[in-house]
């Protein structure tokens, strides 16, 4: 019997080298054929060698691409992470320390100190948390084996383009899981089209100077449109039986038709310009009313609750609110698998939508009408109370 179970042993870790292996193979295979493809793009076999010869995929970053903190965890529980009394207070000291330099990007490109410094808090904690892993072989690793890949492969090419200008070397190409390099995690594409040499030393180095990253940031957040003297937007309450159907993105209005309908700004009047509501946690949390600014945040990084935090952090480091609504915690957010049972409640309800488990605008649209068909509140914000009723539990 022993001689049995040893030998099963043995053949399973037989199995298990021999599908190692024949990862290994793939990988080299997919690596070569890509090899070729960036040389025919410019890069020269000599960086490319030098930045991926003799990798392998990196597991972590898979692992991390499936576990950002933005998507995964709770809206609340992300925001007071993200807009700690820590680094409150840490902000407004690299505000008094680099209080010239802030000023004077802020003036030449229309952004506030306080959003600059927001985005460099949350990115990299002020410069004290820029990433560990290789660049390249990240990016590498999410073009090969993650849903990813085009953004991968994108990423890796500018990467190795830096490499074959000599912007940095393979070797202090050092950032994110997933590519981002520096105090304000630019990606490489990034980099390269808005990477700037402030301080004038010949060099873009957005990982060591605090110039070239910060004006870096504040140049890209002009280019895309980011307007001089406007605000994110702010914190609102609407009047009983309000529709909440109206709050989404493809609805907007100036602060003056909001104020028609009897929204009304938390601490003052709505702004003039043109924005949405925006629910972080359907009716039952706070609501905010988000203008241009808050989008061109989301340039930055598509992610919701970090334009929001960014958003957050930069009021808290003048004066910190707190927010007039509450957050409904005791709903806690859907699982993976309950997000997947949810969609194919809504597919046999006979919404055309795919099943994935993520939650998006084709899944929030479905939602909210089948809501409203339902007699439900019409927020696009999926509970487990609504789970269970949409199945029929």
């Amino acid at each position: 019997m022993r001689l049995l179970f040893l030998f099963g042993c043995f053949l399973a870790m037989t199995s298990c080298v021999a599908a190692q292996e024949d990862d290994s193979r793939q990988w080299s295979v997919w690596l070569e054929d890509l090899r070729e493809s960036f040389i025919s793009e410019g890069i020269s076999g000599r960086t490319f060698d030098r930045a991926l010869g003799d990798t392998t995929p990196d597991e972590r970053v898979l692992r991390l691409d499936s576990e950002q903190p933005e998507f995964v965890r709770p809206i609340w529980e992300y925001l007071e992470g993200a807009v700690s009394s820590q680094r409150i207070s840490k902000g407004q000291e690299m505000i008094a320390r680099h209080g010239d330099l802030l000023e004077r990007i802020s003036e030449e490109h229309g952004v506030a100190t306080e959003v600059l410094v927001s985005i460099w808090g949350i990115e990299t904690n002020y410069g004290s948390n820029k990433g560990r892993l290789h660049v390249p072989r990240s990016l590498a690793t999410l073009a090969y084996g993650s849903d990813r890949h085009a953004f991968g492969r994108e990423q890796l090419l500018s990467a190795m383009q830096l490499l074959e200008e000599g912007v940095m070397s393979s070797e202090s190409m050092v950032g994110s899981w997933a590519g981002a390099l520096g105090h304000m995690q630019f990606l490489p594409s990034n980099y390269q089209t808005y990477g700037v040499d402030y301080d004038g030393d010949g060099v873009r180095d957005l990982s060591g100077s605090v110039p070239d990253a910060i004006a870096s940031a504040a140049g890209f957040l002009r280019a895309k449109g980011w307007r001089r003297g406007e605000d994110w937007g702010m914190e609102v309450v609407v009047p009983d039986g309000f529709d909440y159907g109206l709050a989404k993105s493809s609805v907007r209005k100036t602060g003056e038709d909001w104020e028609r309908l009897g929204v009304r700004g938390v601490g003052g009047s709505l702004p003039a310009e043109e924005g949405y509501l925006l629910l972080l946690a359907g009716h039952r949390g706070p609501v905010f009313f988000v203008g241009k600014n808050f989008e061109v945040l989301k340039r930055y990084n598509p992610s919701t609750a970090y334009a929001m935090a960014v958003s957050r952090l930069s009021d808290c480091l003048n004066d910190c609110v707190g927010l007039l609504g509450s957050w409904p915690v005791e709903d806690g957010v859907l699982s993976r698998g309950e997000k997947i049972s949810l969609q194919r409640g809504l597919v046999a309800a006979g919404y055309d939508i795919g099943v994935d488990g993520i939650v998006g605008p084709n899944t929030r649209a479905a939602l909210r009408s089948w809501q409203r068909a339902n007699g439900e509140v019409v927020d696009g914000y999926p509970t487990r109370s609504l789970l269970q009723r949409l199945n029929g539990e």
